[in-house]
């Protein structure tokens, strides 16, 4: 099993090593011009960002071919997954690969710009 992953914040990268696979870091696959993946089982897990998914994921999944008998999507999301599920399944389409299975997964929300930051910060300090 393989699982192509994007992570910014480390979310990805901790829902990807829950399972007992190769971990295919994206942004080193574009490093390293690798566009092809084989394996009998693939998985693929991005967060979604303003309810869409990442550029750097779309920009590597139109030019890649994913060779497998088993494909799965994860979405980590903080707020909502909106449509992201939606986008990508017509983006693996679009580029001929198939896919099996879609879910989402809602982890801690990370956007900073949707916080008060002074009232977090504020509340922490209430707790000590």
């Amino acid at each position: 099993m393989k699982i192509i992953y994007f992570t910014g914040t480390g979310n990805c990268l901790s829902v990807a090593k829950c399972f007992e696979a190769e971990l295919l870091s994206i942004p080193q696959m574009i490093k390293n011009n690798i566009y092809e993946i084989e394996d009998d089982v693939i998985g693929i897990v991005y967060p979604v960002y303003a309810v869409s998914v990442p550029d750097i994921v779309r920009n590597y999944l139109e030019k890649c071919k994913i060779n497998a008998n088993y494909t799965f999507v994860i979405a980590t999301y903080g707020f909502t997954d909106c449509g992201s599920l939606n986008e990508m399944k017509k983006l693996l389409k679009s580029n001929r690969n198939k896919v099996d299975y879609y879910s989402s997964l809602l982890m801690v929300d990370n956007y900073l710009p949707f916080f008060d930051i002074e009232k977090q910060l504020k509340m922490l300090n209430e707790k000590k």
